[in-house]
């Protein structure tokens, strides 16, 4: 058998609790977020993290965790250049990184995050993550938190 073929069917096999685990995490996703994008019940999900059961359809749970991943990776570009041009019309090099403390805060400021149904979550983490990467061109962005005002 090909590598290729042995990998295709290395990734048919269930994935484990650990990998589940993971990558929900590096999404800065809830249980709870998980399951709404999974149409199940945060119970489901932590059973399935916890292996006390398997996954129904462990393809349809990787292409919803594919599709939130990738739209993470767009948000971190669109985070990061949205920095790097802040710094450079502000001609500073601090910036703040604005994040939201609910879906429809973010949802109710950043029409591009609402219409790609961006949790405030994941928003947060790849805050964090854009944050990180501007630092090594020599800028320091702020995390600070949008407040809903009565």
């Amino acid at each position: 058998m090909t590598y290729l073929a042995n990998h295709m069917l290395d990734r048919m096999k269930p994935m484990e609790p650990i990998e589940l685990r993971a990558r929900r995490a590096a999404l800065g996703l809830e249980q709870r977020e998980l399951a709404e994008m999974l149409a199940c019940s945060p119970s489901v999900i932590e059973q399935w993290e916890t292996g006390a059961d398997e996954m129904s359809d462990p393809v349809s749970v990787d292409l919803v965790l594919q599709s939130a991943e990738n739209l993470a990776d767009e948000l971190l570009d669109r985070l990061e250049g949205w920095v790097e041009h802040a710094s450079g019309v502000l001609d500073s090099p601090y910036v703040d990184i604005r994040t939201y403390g609910s879906d429809s805060e973010l949802w109710a400021s950043d029409a591009w995050c609402a219409e790609h149904g961006v949790r405030a979550s994941m928003h947060r983490t790849t805050a964090a993550w854009a944050a990180r990467l501007v630092r090594d061109g020599g800028i320091t962005a702020r995390i600070i938190q949008k407040m809903e005002t009565a």
